[in-house]
């Protein structure tokens, strides 16, 4: 996976406005749409962590953090 700071940003933006769509915050009672709301939610958490997370290990590759951690 390559990635870079204005593309997450631009998904991460993406993802609110379907949290917002959604009301992911409310419980759903069709177990498909909760599930849904459930990947928006786990999709949100994984991009926010992409974005800060800045050095490049393994499968996570920042195309604009190219360095890798000196210390695991």
């Amino acid at each position: 996976l390559i990635r870079e700071e204005g593309s997450l940003r631009r998904h991460f933006s993406y993802l609110q406005d379907l949290s917002r769509n959604y009301r992911i915050d409310l419980l759903s009672s069709s177990s498909q749409l909760q599930e849904l709301k459930n990947i928006i939610s786990l999709s949100i958490l994984i991009c926010n962590a992409s974005i800060e997370r800045k050095e490049s290990l393994g499968a996570h590759y920042r195309e604009d953090y190219q360095s890798s951690p000196k210390v695991f």
